[in-house]
This record gives structure tokens, sequence and C-alpha cells, in this order.
């Protein structure tokens, strides 16, 4: 999941979550019922899934949309909100003051585009989201697939060396900070590190995941 995102190590955690929320609705070779079902009663609907790590245009909320302001900022999907029915984004683009690049965000609000990876193309070495955001791109009434986004011409041109001198650009402080945090490496360190509920949470529902799935007969 994180190599089709082309998201960092760091999101690893946002990854199993996900992965557990999606291999708990859908059914498989042992069991005739999910564990959705079994648990709750009923069969799940899968409608809302979206593609993990994808483009998302999330509505400004109305609390700071203003008039003449942006309407959407641009995001990648990270997954589904854990108490209440949402979808959570890792915001990466925005003009909007009170919607910081780096943060994460959670809305029901939003247009996906579920086969344009923002964050698939970047530099190697480097955390920070490619400037192929299309933010021309005006939502659409319904989820947007950009198969019309790379054209043949731009395929098959060949890369020429561009005489411009490159200067890095900065995406803020938040959000080198955010991807730079130490992310634990033991189950000992998430534990005892200030997201520890957070951890504990995405480990119990890998085990649920496991046991219900059968993995380990």
């Amino acid at each position: 999941m994180l190599d089709t995102a082309g998201l960092p190590k760091a999101w690893w955690g946002e990854a199993l979550l996900t992965s557990n929320h999606v291999l708990n609705r859908v059914p498989n070779r042992n069991k005739d019922k999910t564990p959705y079902e079994i648990w709750i009663g009923r069969k799940p609907s899968l409608s809302y899934l979206r593609t993990w790590g994808c483009l998302a245009k999330v509505n400004v909320p109305i609390t700071k949309k203003r008039k003449l302001g942006p309407k959407t900022v641009d995001c990648v999907f990270l997954g589904y909100a854990h108490h209440s029915i949402a979808y959570r984004f890792l915001i990466v683009k925005s003009e909007v003051p009170d919607m910081h690049v780096g943060t994460i965000m959670e809305s029901r609000d939003a247009t996906f585009f579920e086969s344009f990876f923002p964050m698939k193309d970047t530099h190697s070495g480097s955390n920070q989201p490619s400037e192929i955001i299309p933010s021309s791109i005006t939502p659409p009434e319904q989820t947007e697939h950009t198969h019309e986004l790379v054209s043949e011409e731009d395929v098959s041109e060949a890369p020429r060396r561009s005489k411009r001198q490159r200067t890095a650009k900065s995406f803020g402080d938040d959000f080198t900070v955010y991807l730079v945090d130490d992310t634990p490496k033991s189950i000992s360190e998430a534990y005892a590190s200030p997201d520890a509920d957070y951890w504990k949470e995405a480990v119990r529902s890998e085990m649920d995941s496991i046991i219900a799935n059968g993995t380990w007969e």
C-alpha cells in the first residue's frame, strides 16, 4: 500500500488501520460471512470504500470558507475516521489560512481521483509531495477517474535537461516536522509514546483481523 501510494513508511499505522477496516468487511475463502457481518449481524456496504493514498479534493468547511477564497484543498486519502462516519485526509496543498499543509483532517465532503497519487512521484529520499497536483482540476459532481491526466504526447516525449536552476519547494515547517517525527520501531516504543492509544488500537484491530480471517489456522 505504501509503495503504491508513494507514501513514506512513517504512515504504516494509517495503512494498517485501513487494511484491517477493509479486511473485516470483505469475504474470505475460510468463511461464508465477513467478520463485520458476524459481529454486527448484517452485511456491510462497500460503496464508500476508496483507493488508499489517492488524491482527494476536500471541500473547505463552512466555518473556514471565505466568499472569494478557495473552495477545496488538495489532500491524500489516508483512511476512515475511527469515531465518526468520515474519511481521513492529509493536506498536501492549501490556500486556506486555517488549513495547514501536513495536518490531518476528517471530512465526508470530498471528491476522489482514485487513479492519481500525488505522493507517488516524489524525489528519491524526499518525504515532500510531488508538485504535479492538478490544481486546475474542477471537482465534478461524482468521483473522477483521472485516466486522461497524462496524455500520450507527455509519455512519449523524451525528457530534456532544464537549464533553469531548481529550488526546493517548501511546504511549511508543520509538514516537515510532522513527517520527520520519530516513528516507533517496536511495540514497547509505540506503547510508551504520546500516541500510545492510537498504536494500541492499531495492534488490537490487527489481531482481531488475524483471528477473524483464520490466519493462524
